[in-house]
């Protein structure tokens, strides 16, 4: 357990901000356990994985939550774009020996559903 960590995804929601600052609004979330040198590809992949089961759509951006003061308690966001960012984050997580139990909170942005057309109405038009 001391090589891994977990992670809280919300997703189908938004991100806001607040007095506390960004805060996430999410209808959806699922919890998850990672190996801490996941490189961001793998992460990416398998977050997405998971939520395409859950809604059918695919991740098209992820962001990470974190506390930048205590007195009073404020938190910002940073979006995770590579390696360098997943170990930022791994690194902040296993500082705080405090939050060890509490997963890291990640956001999910989903891409957006791509309208199809209905062929058999276009069949239906070349008819008339």
């Amino acid at each position: 357990m001391e090589n891994q960590f977990f992670v809280c995804v919300f997703f189908d929601g938004e991100i806001l901000t607040t007095t506390v600052g960004y805060i996430f609004e999410c209808r959806k979330q699922v919890a998850m356990r990672f190996s801490k040198n996941i490189s961001f590809d793998d992460m990416k992949e398998k977050i997405s994985e998971k939520i395409y089961k859950r809604c059918g759509r695919r991740m098209s951006k992820l962001f990470y939550k974190f506390p930048v003061s205590t007195d009073p308690i404020k938190f910002t966001e940073m979006e995770v774009v590579d390696d360098e960012d997943v170990e930022t984050m791994v690194a902040l997580y296993c500082g705080t020996r405090s939050n060890q139990n509490a997963p890291i909170q990640l956001f999910a942005e989903l891409a957006g559903i791509e309208a199809t057309e209905d062929p058999t109405s276009l069949g239906e038009e070349d008819r008339a």
